[in-house]
């Protein structure tokens, strides 16, 4: 986004004044507008030129939230269900009694957006299956700075059990844990 000045001589056509330009949305659109000094005062063609890139700058956020609330990235994996929100099942392996054992933590994880700090996870086990989404989706709502009727479209949008059952619990099976549906089922109660 930017607001560029051509005085004479510096544009190649001969134009003289501001073009506010933009690229944005997830097809990467291209906008641009002139303002030109033959048919606006130098002040006026300005503060024009400043206020369309600012309101350009606000429907740029708004399409790019909009569109990271409706699209899954290209090469995200089955068990993502928004950027940055996704389901996971976690391993722990714990020695019990001088033997080594495998337990299972179905959870929905909020990845954070700023680097430093770590992910976020809501066991299903602690709070069954819908209240763990609902507190999940409120917290992403919370870190991605989401309306509420954003929200609740998004509550609305609440996964399949099978998110678990299918790709997670065969992801595990390929690393040789075992885990049956059934016990996994019972554990997303």
């Amino acid at each position: 986004m930017a607001v560029y000045e051509y005085s004479k001589g510096q544009h190649l056509g001969g134009f003289i004044g501001f073009r506010v330009c933009i690229s944005f949305g997830h097809s990467y659109s291209f906008r641009q507008k002139y303002f030109s000094l033959k048919k606006l005062k130098y002040e006026d063609a300005k503060k024009q030129a400043e206020e369309l890139e600012k309101k350009w700058q606000l429907e740029a956020i708004a399409t790019k939230k909009v569109i990271r609330l409706t699209t899954k990235p290209r090469f995200s994996k089955p068990n993502t269900i928004f950027p940055g929100f996704r389901a996971n099942i976690i391993v722990d392996k714990k020695n019990r009694g001088g033997v080594k054992k495998s337990y299972f933590r179905p959870v929905f994880v909020i990845q954070s957006p700023k680097k430093e700090k770590s992910d976020c996870h809501f066991p299903i086990i602690k709070f069954g299956f819908h209240a763990a989404y609902v507190k999940a989706m409120t917290y992403y709502a919370e870190v991605y700075s989401l309306s509420d009727q954003q929200k609740l479209s998004l509550i609305a949008k609440q996964p399949a059990r099978t998110i678990f059952t299918g790709y997670l619990l065969q992801d595990l099976k390929k690393k040789g844990h075992k885990l049956t549906k059934k016990d996994l089922l019972e554990m997303l109660e």
